[in-house]
């Protein structure tokens, strides 16, 4: 149930979504990430009262949906090289696509 005056768990899952989107800038291989924040944020879920399944559900959307938009990608600036997509311009395309990704996925984590 989580501590007595703590956040319902439902708040701590969107808050831990957004921790791992944003920690998607500074390191932005999954495995690294996985290994870097998984061993802190594993009991921290414990203590919030989420399950495993969901913080482990906040860490894969936080990395997966990031992607599209994270500068620091390899993948995603190798891509839009090659087609001759200034970056500026993909973001101005694909923002209202990853603010909707966002908002179904804080509606799955309230789901779960």
């Amino acid at each position: 149930m989580g501590l007595p005056g703590s956040l319902p768990p439902a708040l701590n899952a969107i808050g831990l979504f957004f921790v791992q989107l944003s920690l998607n800038f500074l390191v932005p291989s999954g495995s690294r990430q996985a290994a870097l924040t998984m061993p802190i944020v594993t009991p921290l879920g414990d203590m919030m009262g989420l399950t495993r399944q969901t913080t482990v559900l906040a860490f894969q959307m936080g990395y997966g949906v990031s992607n599209i938009i994270v500068p620091t990608g390899g993948v995603l600036l190798g891509g839009l090289a090659i087609a001759g997509i200034p970056y500026v311009r993909w973001i101005r395309w694909v923002f209202p696509y990853f603010l909707l990704i966002v908002s179904v996925g804080v509606i799955f984590l309230i789901i779960a």
